[in-house]
């Protein structure tokens, strides 16, 4: 069951990506009636309405309990973010070098925004969302990289919902960045 969940996660991500007629079985012809999504998933005998159980309309990740991270090159730590898909974002939080940057959760990517200079898409996979969902008792950390720079997503709670595709909509936890990487 896990192998479909995952099967039809990456599906979704690709399908997103405009690039689901990629992983189409051999022989497949697309028709015109039904979207290329649920096309691909039912030539691979999967069901494209239901991710991982019928009627699966969401997947979270909520970890509470204490963590210990390496911190690996990163010299801020964000705490307490909380970040909304449809609340326009936080900030803008000030950096001990000055910079001011504000934090954007969009469809399955968080933007940094510095206040000049142009924003940072750090895009979160569909895969990583379902894995985080059947994690039990397992801290996360979300290894991101995006225009020669990286950050490290600390999550305490993760929702998405997976109806007609994955879209992370919340987020909470900790950020880990370079201030070097926005001078």
């Amino acid at each position: 069951m896990q192998t479909k969940a995952e099967a039809l996660a990456v599906l979704r991500y690709l399908n997103g990506e405009n690039a689901a007629l990629d992983v189409a079985p051999d022989g497949f012809v697309q028709e015109d009636d039904e979207s290329l999504y649920r096309q691909v998933a039912h030539a691979w005998g999967l069901d494209p309405d239901n991710p991982v159980q019928r009627g699966r309309q969401w997947y979270s990740y909520d970890r509470g309990s204490s963590v210990a991270v390496a911190l690996e090159g990163f010299d801020v730590l964000l705490q307490h973010v909380k970040l909304d898909k449809e609340d326009g974002g936080s900030g803008p939080l000030s950096l001990p070098n000055g910079t001011r940057l504000k934090l954007v959760l969009n469809k399955n990517a968080l933007s940094l925004e510095p206040e000049t200079g142009t924003p940072t898409f750090f895009k979160i996979d569909t895969v990583r969302i379902v894995e985080l969902s059947a994690q039990v008792d397992q801290s996360a950390l979300l290894r991101l990289e995006a225009d020669g720079k990286q950050i490290v997503l600390i999550p305490t709670y993760l929702f998405a919902s997976s109806y007609p595709e994955t879209v992370l909509t919340h987020f909470s936890g900790g950020v880990l960045l370079r201030s070097s990487d926005w001078e």
